[in-house]
């Protein structure tokens, strides 16, 4: 078996406790992609839809929906456009096989970072809790939620994925040499950061006991009555834990039990609203409870192969189904559960979405390597999975919607206290 290169996701845990008023709607944003910690709350009031007509003339044309705003600080005119053009060219990938009736705004950086290793990162820059049929409430990526043409919506964002890379990585860009066993292909990366941000990514994580990860909740939502540190006197307001839109169709094997069954027990923790005198006062009691037998359970599924999957909405075949990583073990935030396993994927035409990309392989490579699918990089079941977040495609013009929660019935204001966001390294 061939080795993977040496790319890893590195995962930052952080508490971020800000105020905001109890009555207000509530959005999450995430500035900078590779500081998860710089995360805001939002008001984010319901508001009517508004014309496009501004964003659309914006668009060169049809096949690619994606608008660029990119500041790229090298000094190097040719790299930059080089830059550019990847992100074009991975915008209208992404717009042949996904219907989109709006197009999805990217701020993107190219600098030198202090560390050389890292590649970079992406994810939406903000996140929307919305109702979905089943009764949960979830965080969706504001660049679905666009696609949903809803009448009445949350405020939007100016921008829906932030994207921040590494000017310092050896990249190879399309029309340059033969790529080198020390390159990275730019454009696989693009594609498969913006997977990220178009909502691949799940919210469980063990967002409670550090370096060691030994149970797993989805993000941990709550209040505090000021902007202060964990250890501080401030009271937190617990508002549940919450899943992403992701979340939803996933299923741990062989008992086919959903995470939104285990969400459920676990926000049998407390009524939300409950107020602690703090957030250490929270996590102990939550550590000594029933509830977190139930996250130590889940998490053993997390660090067994195949043990986890997608069920795609539109389809109930074993073969339809995704298997998510879950064969690493220590479980690596970041990696595990967010992306494809590696072991069943790599080669196949699934590889975009593996937590680990191969150096010395371009794009083209991949693809040729994997079957040559006639859906280029995004396999058939990673457009399954996109279809069932709710993204039409041709196979699918009318996919599942979600719709927003009313501002009235919102759960009091919910501010992500405990998350994180992938950073891709060396």
């Amino acid at each position: 078996m061939k080795l993977l290169s040496l790319i890893s996701s590195c995962l930052f845990l952080f508490l971020t406790l800000i105020s905001i008023p109890l009555n207000s709607a509530q959005c999450i944003d995430q500035p900078d992609p590779t500081q998860p910690s710089k995360k805001l709350a939002s008001k984010c009031s319901m508001v009517k839809k508004q014309p496009m007509k501004n964003l659309h003339h914006k668009v060169q044309n049809d096949t690619n929906m994606f608008i660029i705003q990119l500041n790229c600080t090298i000094q190097d005119p040719i790299r930059c456009e080089k830059v550019k053009s990847s992100f074009e060219e991975a915008g209208r990938i992404i717009s042949s096989t996904l219907i989109l009736n709006t197009p999805i705004l990217i701020n993107a950086m190219f600098h030198s970072m202090e560390s050389p290793n890292i590649l970079g990162a992406a994810g939406p820059f903000r996140s929307i809790p919305m109702k979905d049929d089943d009764g949960f409430e979830r965080l969706y990526p504001q660049s679905l939620v666009k696609q949903f043409q809803l009448d009445v919506h949350p405020e939007f964002a100016p921008v829906d994925i932030v994207a921040d890379f590494n000017s310092l990585v050896p990249f190879w860009f399309e029309g340059d040499p033969p790529i080198t066993s020390i390159q990275t292909g730019f454009l696989e990366l693009i594609l498969h950061e913006l997977m990220h941000g178009l909502g691949f990514a799940s919210a469980w994580n063990d967002y409670i006991n550090g370096d060691v990860a030994v149970a797993a909740t989805p993000e941990i939502i709550g209040l505090t009555t000021e902007t202060t540190l964990p250890d501080s006197s401030a009271k937190f307001v617990f508002n549940g834990f919450q899943e992403r839109a992701l979340d939803k169709y996933l299923f741990l094997l062989p008992e086919n039990k959903s995470t939104s069954s285990y969400a459920s027990e676990l926000n049998k923790f407390a009524e939300f609203g409950t107020t602690y005198e703090n957030v250490s006062v929270f996590l102990n009691q939550f550590i000594t409870s029933p509830q977190y037998l139930v996250a130590k359970e889940i998490f053993g599924y997390f660090i067994i192969p195949k043990d986890l999957v997608f069920k795609p909405s539109a389809s109930d075949k074993e073969e339809d189904m995704t298997f998510l990583e879950t064969s690493l073990n220590p479980f690596q935030p970041g990696s595990s559960i967010s992306h494809v396993d590696s072991l069943t994927y790599t080669n196949t035409s699934e590889f975009l979405m593996t937590f680990s990309q191969e150096k010395g392989r371009t794009l083209n490579d991949n693809i040729r390597i994997g079957g040559n699918y006639s859906g280029g990089a995004i396999g058939y079941k990673l457009r399954l999975l996109l279809e069932s977040l709710g993204y039409a495609t041709n196979e699918n013009p009318n996919p599942y919607k979600s719709f927003p929660i009313e501002e009235y019935a919102l759960s009091s204001s919910t501010v992500v206290s405990i998350s994180y966001m992938e950073i891709l390294e060396l």
